[in-house]
């Protein structure tokens, strides 16, 4: 066995100055606070060994459990403070999850090889030092045992829960529909997923990856199961480390308890089998602080501005996590002294809880007339959770003019949303051109995040001078939004000035526009279309967030 190449300079090798780097070779050296590489302090034999090849999905409801089933062995609390050490830790980091949310995590490997030391000591030249903090600055804390070369695919499910009550009802909704604590991937695998997602009124999101393996497209979710059987056939390209096991210096021959300060600073770090040490508070309060900036950024949407308490535990959850992160940034200089952990208020308060009703018609226009029977609902619950916002309007109608008289009405509005999950286009209603009228449609009514629906104002009117029964229809129509602070104006028709002289529409306290509803009905024929009968703004109150007991505080 070749040894691995010896670093003997351990003080310029220090990686905090350029920030953290993955291990890469057997033997060498790693810094458990940071996640990052070190010089390499140990030499010593090595043999193959038989690579786990894993196809398989795990229902995780912690942090700790999704890098257990990722195989991440670096910990996501010092890719936190020092950035992310690899692409796998920091697609973790970029699901944003919260202490109550609840991940299915696909995970499939192709394994080219897995090496593990057999024999080990420390490296010619290298020695334990009187003041051990420059041992540990230039070698770290711990050598690479075991190194795994290959390549991984990794998709992720996760359902935002936000209370643990939310928590167990969708893992207990996952196991009626046979997604389990984990198992092999199935081809049923994403269809029952995708039931629970239906039937859960919880944020979710899919995302996947693929490291090590160039040139491969993802699957689409339907596909899956067939990409994940087929990945172990694949050949690494280039390959990378996707897996790698770490062992205290402590346990090197001729070490003895020499770095015990250290070993006794790991463990309060990494908090021994409980694992409730420095790591996992901090993870708490990375995942309270992602449950309370996701409500906030909620608020933000549609422009909610009533939960200051909200706001204010926001600054001091901030404020705690990056006190504990100056705790892990002080043993990072000397992991010898452990210091004095501030008290972190904000772990008892429990998890933030978004409160805000159903959406639903605010306001009718025209109030005098039946539906149609047709109705329809730009935005739901779920759209709200996923911060659907009217990006653009338009309102489309026809002028009829008769021997009776001349009369304006509504007949369409063309509405686009934007979310994380894309954009979408409804066009209710339709050009309903008949005895002559003409057509006519405002230019889109452009809207940025930040502005928001002021006011809406609509005016009926009954048109039996021009159709033969009584028909009250919407005449006119005007949309205020506020951009900035600055009003802006869209109405139909274009030709009148001011707003319509009917009933408004402003938002009571805590209430917000999130899009439209209404009902159609088919035009008699005419076009082979259908007609906008009834036109509301739909509106959702929001009150301030309540608190919910986390998972940990429940046990």
């Amino acid at each position: 066995m070749t040894p691995t190449p010896i670093f003997p300079d351990a003080k310029q090798t220090n990686a905090k100055s350029a920030g953290p780097t993955p291990p890469s070779v057997l033997f060498q050296g790693v810094d458990t606070f940071t996640g990052s590489a070190r010089s390499t302090a140990v030499v010593g034999t090595s043999t193959q060994v038989g690579g786990e090849e894993i196809c398989t999905y795990t229902t995780c409801t912690n942090v700790k459990s999704l890098t257990k089933s990722l195989q991440i062995n670096g910990d996501l609390s010092a890719s936190s403070v020092f950035g992310s050490i690899d692409a796998k830790t920091k697609y973790v980091h970029n699901l944003d999850l919260t202490s109550t949310s609840v991940v299915v995590a696909v995970y499939v490997n192709n394994v080219a090889a897995t090496n593990a030391y057999t024999n080990v000591g420390l490296a010619q030249g290298v020695t334990i030092p009187k003041h051990i903090n420059d041992f540990y600055l230039g070698y770290g804390d711990s050598f690479v045992s075991e190194i795994t070369v290959g390549a991984e695919y990794i998709a992720t499910y996760v359902f935002y829960s936000e209370s643990a009550e939310d928590q167990t009802s969708v893992v207990n909704a996952l196991s009626a529909k046979g997604v389990g604590a984990g198992g092999s991937i199935t081809v049923s695998l994403d269809t029952a997923i995708q039931t629970v997602r239906n039937q859960m009124t919880v944020r979710f999101a899919f995302a996947q990856t693929i490291l090590g393996l160039t040139g491969v497209p993802l699957p689409t979710e339907e596909n899956l199961y067939q990409f994940a059987l087929a990945f172990a056939a694949r050949t690494p390209n280039p390959g990378m480390v996707i897996n790698f096991k770490t062992t205290g210096y402590e346990h090197v021959p001729g070490v003895g308890n020499a770095l015990d300060p250290i070993v006794k600073v790991r463990l309060a770090f990494t908090g021994g089998i409980n694992g409730d040490g420095i790591s996992a508070n901090y993870a708490s309060l990375t995942g309270l602080d992602h449950a309370t900036q996701w409500i906030l950024d909620v608020y933000k949407t549609y422009g909610y501005g009533g939960d200051k308490d909200l706001t204010e535990r926001g600054k001091k959850i901030s404020l705690d996590r990056e006190s504990l992160g100056n705790v892990i940034i002080a043993i990072s200089k000397d992991a010898t002294v452990l210091p004095k952990v501030p008290p972190l208020p904000s772990l008892e308060w429990g998890t933030p809880v978004l409160n805000f009703s159903t959406p639903g018609a605010a306001m009718v226009w025209p109030s005098s007339t039946s539906p149609g029977p047709s109705y329809f609902a730009d935005v739901g619950y779920r759209d709200v959770l996923s911060q659907t916002k009217l990006t653009s309007v338009s309102i489309g109608g026809v002028t009829v003019s008769s021997i009776g008289g001349t009369v304006e009405d509504v007949s369409m509005i063309s509405t686009t949303y934007a979310s994380a999950e894309g954009s979408k286009t409804f066009t209710r209603g339709g050009n309903v051109q008949v005895w002559g009228s003409t057509w006519s449609q405002t230019m889109p009514f452009e809207f940025q995040l930040t502005d928001q629906v002021a006011s809406m104002s609509g005016t009926e009117e009954n048109a039996n001078s021009i159709y033969p029964f009584e028909r009250f229809v919407l005449s006119s129509f005007a949309i205020t939004r506020l951009s900035q602070g600055v009003p802006a104006h869209s109405r139909w028709p274009q030709a009148q000035v001011g707003d319509p002289q009917g009933a408004t529409w402003t938002p009571a306290v805590g209430e917000v526009f999130v899009g439209f509803c209404g009902t159609t009905s088919p035009d008699g024929g005419v076009n082979g279309g259908s007609v906008l009968v009834t036109l509301s703004p739909l509106t959702t109150t929001f009150s301030p967030a309540s608190w919910s007991p986390t998972p940990s505080q429940q046990a």
